[in-house]
């Protein structure tokens, strides 16, 4: 059974869970972003076919875009570049949030929930990981295999 250990270094409770996440992106990066990219894309056509609305859909395809620029940099490897990529992931995760999350309370639309939440989501995973490559804390957690 796996358990997660967590270094010395992340000492309070919050620390402990940023760390947990940091390393749930630490191993799961560029592909949420890639696949947030594709929801996106798929929000832009729905918006535009099914709603008629080309507002949103012109928003939901330019964060496709800053989606898929993130996801870029974020495979690129290289340090800059990767500090860069959480920035405009975590800028691209703030105004879909801000975007769908007002819709989201009034009409209680299911494609605005979504895009809400996982605007939500990416929200916090992004900017912990921004805080992250900007001061070395918090550490990512360690997974441990226990007997």
């Amino acid at each position: 059974m796996a358990s997660i250990r967590q270094p010395p270094e992340n000492k309070t409770t919050t620390e402990q869970a940023a760390g947990a996440l940091a390393k749930v992106s630490t191993e799961t990066d560029p592909w949420p972003h890639f696949g947030l990219a594709g929801a996106c894309g798929a929000g832009a056509w729905y918006a535009n076919t099914v709603r008629a609305n080309r507002n949103a859909s012109a928003v939901m395809a330019g964060l496709g875009l800053a989606y898929s620029y993130a996801g870029y940099l974020l495979s690129s490897g290289r340090r800059r570049d990767v500090k860069v990529g959480y920035d405009v992931a975590t800028v691209a995760s703030l105004v879909l949030t801000a975007y769908t999350l007002p819709n989201a309370l009034s009409t209680r639309a299911a494609d605005s929930i979504v895009f809400g939440t996982l605007g939500g989501i990416s929200s916090l995973g992004n900017l912990n990981k921004s805080y992250q490559i900007r001061t070395g804390v918090p550490r990512d957690a360690q997974v441990v295999q226990t007997a």
